[in-house]
């Protein structure tokens, strides 16, 4: 059987680099994608520095009324294991590396006494977007039985040539542009010496 929610009340943590932006950006974006849609909330719960105490009260406060829980920041590789920390005690979190760029560190898991869905992703806000994009959106709209569940795509030829990192999948923003004869080129919008590897152009 599956689980659809009548409600979807979704709340954004933000904790590390670039808070502002990042509880605009991702805040923004969810409204944006999801606003339209009857008793859907939305809500950025607000920026919190390193004081785990915080943290935890905070996340305790939105256990009670929230669908799915999402954080950013404190998930990289040496970063202050505050995010890890806080969530572990909540419940059963796993983080981990994924073969993407950007978006490499992630959380999820479970946790409080309802086991309420939680995303952990990164603080850098164009991994976090990714992020969103990659594992964020599908499962909101899973929750509201929506489809399609992913974005459309379309095969391009890109207008350059791009190298690609073996077994990591790399997402880049791109241009398309269709021809009269039905041909798809992609141009890639990335400075031209940055790497980039098995390219997904997003945006």
């Amino acid at each position: 059987s599956e689980l659809i929610y009548e409600t979807c009340k979704t709340y954004l943590i933000t904790q590390g680099k670039f808070l502002t932006i990042l509880w605009l950006l991702i805040g923004v974006i969810i409204v944006a994608y999801f606003g339209f849609i009857q008793n859907f909330e939305a809500y950025r719960v607000g920026i919190i520095g390193d004081d785990a105490a915080e943290l935890k009260e905070r996340i305790e406060d939105q256990l009670i009324r929230a669908d799915l829980i999402i954080t950013s920041g404190g998930v990289s590789k040496g970063a202050y294991d505050l995010v890890k920390q806080v969530l572990g005690e909540l419940g059963a979190v796993s983080f981990d590396e994924v073969a993407m760029q950007p978006g490499k560190p992630q959380g999820y898991g479970q946790i409080g006494p309802d086991k309420i869905p939680v995303f952990a992703l990164p603080g850098n806000p164009v991994s976090a977007y990714v992020s969103f994009e990659v594992f964020v959106r599908p499962v909101i709209r899973r929750m509201l039985a929506l489809e399609p569940l992913y974005r459309p795509t379309v095969t391009a030829t890109c207008t350059e040539a791009l190298t690609s990192g073996a077994g990591v999948r790399q997402y880049a923003r791109a241009s398309l542009s269709y021809t009269g004869n039905g041909d798809v080129w992609a141009a890639e919008n990335a400075p031209a010496d940055e790497p980039v590897g098995t390219v997904t152009p997003v945006g």
